[in-house]
């Protein structure tokens, strides 16, 4: 027979863990209620939560850059003309 003192001090061996026997030990715990909660709602995950990939930025080409800003060009003395 399993002894489980407390909720929170349940070991159970390699082996011994079938799902018959896991559920008795369970109806045991002080509190008679069983595993009322699931594994993953009580220990939470240590890894940090993946980075939010950045804002995908909208870029036009250089021929329409150089075509919008031709006059600035001109003004600056670049471009062949």
């Amino acid at each position: 027979k399993a002894q489980v003192p407390s909720r929170d001090a349940l070991f159970v061996p390699t082996g011994w863990d079938t799902q018959t026997k896991v559920d008795q030990a369970a109806s045991q715990l002080p509190g008679g209620g069983g595993l009322d909660r699931s594994f993953e709602s009580i220990v939470i995950s240590l890894e940090p939560p993946p980075p939010t990939p950045p804002a995908v930025e909208e870029c036009e080409d250089m021929p329409t850059f150089l075509r919008r800003h031709a006059a600035i060009l001109q003004k600056l003395g670049g471009g062949s003309g």
